[in-house]
């Protein structure tokens, strides 16, 4: 058992009220909501994340052909065992990972059996998602695939998100056998860190909310804000102390994506990196179009060192951070 899982059952352990002699008892559950929105990092990173998850598809060719099947642990690549799709267009697969994960990579199981299909994942592409309608492409494979039992694609950029379709591009029957997601073994450096920001739009828009571990891409969730947001000014900022000296590598927004359509108002920001907040210096910038796109990465120039990260607005607007990962 890794660390976090066995953390995470100790505290848990410690909200319940169990009567130490029939053995029945409770478990606080806001607790536990709370244990595990903040227990971000779980696992290590050579676990699947998607192995037993809930999973679900388009079409299923036959009763027995379902979705779980690609997600149920048994990596056989026998027809009997394998999740399929009906031959038509756009057919896809999908997995609910639970939470969001930094996802890096995905490995099919391919069907290698008598009947030679193992050129149906010709033409697929991997998609990641915050939510289930709001998608971007991870990769893509064209093939061949016939003779190939593992299938394995590498995300071309940073990616979080607790969805993950495997989408059809051309018509035939969609294939899997078993499906392993896996997430990145770097871990974000400015989760629960200190943060501030120049100025503050509402009481409940703070800048911690940019680092609590909560990557929603909707600003309000209830009456409870998930997004840091400043008021509309001109070179407005957002910093965060990582507590001590880092080699910064790349940074990663999560960007607001709801019906305010707010997307573009991360055109036009700079990333700098400070040995102290006096220190700047400029790690790389993004001009846009950020409408519509959930997360924006930068990865800085050259080498930089610095305890200090800071996100600046170069044109007047509002600072809308939902999530900020800031990684080594």
């Amino acid at each position: 058992m890794n660390f976090w899982r066995l953390a995470t059952l100790c505290e848990l352990c410690s909200t319940a009220s169990i009567n130490e002699i029939s053995g029945q008892g409770s478990v606080d559950k806001v607790a536990i909501g709370s244990l595990m929105r903040y227990k971000y990092y779980e696992g290590s990173s050579n676990e699947s994340l998607s192995t037993l998850k809930q999973a679900e598809q388009s079409t299923t060719y036959r009763d027995s052909s379902t979705a779980h099947l690609a997600v149920d642990g048994n990596p056989s690549s026998i027809d009997t065992i394998c999740a399929h799709t009906n031959n038509q267009t756009d057919d896809w697969w999908m997995v609910d990972l639970g939470r969001v994960f930094e996802v890096t990579t995905v490995t099919i199981i391919n069907r290698f059996d008598d009947c030679n299909c193992g050129g149906r994942l010709d033409g697929i592409v991997y998609e990641v998602g915050i939510a289930t309608g709001s998608w971007e492409e991870c990769g893509r494979f064209l093939g061949p695939g016939h003779g190939v039992v593992n299938i394995t694609t590498t995300c071309d950029r940073t990616m979080h998100g607790r969805y993950v379709r495997i989408r059809k591009i051309k018509q035939d029957y969609l294939s899997l056998c078993e499906v392993y997601v896996y997430r990145s073994s770097n871990e974000s450096l400015s989760t629960l860190k200190q943060a501030e920001q120049s100025t503050t739009y509402r009481d409940s828009s703070t800048a911690h909310l940019a680092v609590d571990g909560n990557p929603s891409s909707i600003e309000t969730s209830g009456n409870e804000h998930i997004c840091a947001i400043t008021n509309n000014q001109p070179d407005d900022w957002w910093m965060v102390d990582l507590g001590r000296m880092f080699q910064v590598t790349t940074v990663t927004i999560i960007n607001r994506i709801d019906d305010c359509n707010c997307g573009g108002r991360l055109d036009g920001i700079v990333y700098e990196v400070g040995i102290a907040t006096g220190s700047w210096e400029e790690c790389g910038r993004f001009l846009g179009p950020g409408d519509g796109v959930v997360n924006i990465t930068t990865t800085c120039d050259r080498t930089m060192h610095g305890r200090y990260v800071r996100i600046r607005k170069i044109k007047q607007d509002y600072l809308t951070l939902c999530e900020v990962y800031v990684y080594s």
